[in-house]
């Protein structure tokens, strides 16, 4: 029976603690693809607080006969757990076991699972990426370079309060520092060996857009970059060329690997 696609409610564990002490309920929704077999598959991965969901890319791969799994990370928008941004490249490796291991009709290709990071996101996918060779390809969007070189304001910090669990200005500002070194994206994403994208828009408010050519540097040169002119953070007036330009890539690296 072929199967009908949608839009599914889906709930998986991030953590392996056997006591269940560190173990987080994700909640999330999946756009599976209509049809049979094997499909690919993106991740899309949220900033703070997740206001931006991406749907529509969503859609468009839905569309494109790929599944998509839009979750929240610990504690934010129901999940479990406290919010601690230390953890997202965890929940997003939750996510991917979630998806190969699911008994439900629809199916992964194992080989063709990209991770779409947004904004703070972005760091989550590319960490993700790094520790896992399951990770097939990479898209980052309007992502933080480097965080020694940025910071949030109180008042943004703020403002994102409510959508947090057990999140406090101090408590994020904590974490933030915590972000740089080793796994700091300017400082992972030349290691990566999987194809990356870069997408930033000239005229973000809140990532500057120099930290996206940063990115592109620091890769190498070897991750593709995209300049959406005009664009703010969220691809505002830009969302149909936004959604065009990862999709499009998606399906490239998807076609890629299954050409004889």
């Amino acid at each position: 029976m072929t199967y009908p696609g949608g839009v599914e409610s889906v709930h998986f564990t991030s953590g392996d603690n056997s006591d269940n002490s560190d173990n987080s309920e994700l909640i999330g929704v999946l756009y599976p693809a209509v049809g049979d077999g094997a499909r690919p598959t993106a991740v899309l991965l949220h900033g703070i607080p997740g206001s931006e969901k991406n749907v529509d890319i969503a859609y468009r791969l839905r569309e494109m006969g790929w599944h998509s799994l839009l979750f929240s990370f610990r504690g934010t928008w129901g999940s479990g757990g406290d919010y601690d941004i230390t953890t997202q490249p965890d929940d997003t490796l939750a996510a991917i076991n979630y998806l190969i291991d699911s008994p439900a009709a629809w199916q992964v290709d194992p080989t063709r699972i990209a991770l779409v990071g947004y904004s703070l996101g972005s760091r989550a996918a590319l960490i993700a990426a790094h520790r896992d060779s399951r990770v097939g390809a990479v898209v980052s969007l309007s992502g933080i370079a480097d965080f020694d070189e940025l910071m949030f304001s109180q008042e943004a910090l703020t403002s994102t309060l409510p959508f947090l669990h057990n999140a406090t200005v101090a408590k994020i500002n904590q974490q933030w520092m915590r972000l740089g070194g080793e796994e700091n994206s300017i400082a992972i994403v030349g290691k990566l060996t999987q194809p990356t994208l870069i997408v930033h828009g000239t005229e973000d408010e809140i990532v500057p857009y120099w930290m996206g050519t940063a990115l592109h540097e620091a890769s190498g040169k070897r991750a593709e970059f995209c300049s959406i002119e005009g664009a703010d953070h969220t691809f505002t007036q830009q969302r149909k060329q936004l959604v065009e330009t990862v999709t499009n890539w998606l399906e490239m690296w998807a076609k890629s690997l299954s050409s004889p």
